[in-house]
């Protein structure tokens, strides 16, 4: 089983200390039995592109989400998970056969119509 935690703005920087002061009691039991290591962000450091990148395993250059906005002319609309133009990493393990489910990821809504589940968050 693989467990991938991911923490919006933080960096072990931040979690380091709450760790030692006993303030994330799980947390700290999933990482003395699992691996952790510092996930460097994209360019721009803004959630909606950075998370999409860590789905997709792409830059912003292809999958296509530099913002939490699009332009379409003078029209700006709140990008969405249908805005990205690349597979996640999740459609291609389902794809080929594996049991995925996620929760609360932010860049997931509206979902992907595929055999995993998943709970959209924090669009």
């Amino acid at each position: 089983m693989l467990l991938v935690v991911g923490w919006d703005g933080a960096s072990l920087d931040v979690a380091r200390p709450l760790l030692s002061a006993g303030d994330l009691p799980v947390l700290a039991g999933l990482l003395e039995r699992g691996a952790v290591r510092p996930l460097r962000s994209t360019w721009p450091a803004v959630t909606f592109p950075a998370w999409t990148t860590f789905l997709t395993g792409c830059e912003p250059e292809r999958h296509g989400l530099w913002d939490f906005t699009v332009r379409r002319g003078y029209a700006v609309e709140f990008v969405n998970a249908s805005h990205r133009r690349v597979p996640t990493l999740w459609a291609r393990m389902s794809a080929s056969g594996l049991r995925v489910g996620l929760y609360a990821v932010p860049a997931t809504y509206p979902p992907e119509p595929l055999q995993c589940l998943v709970v959209c968050g924090f669009d």
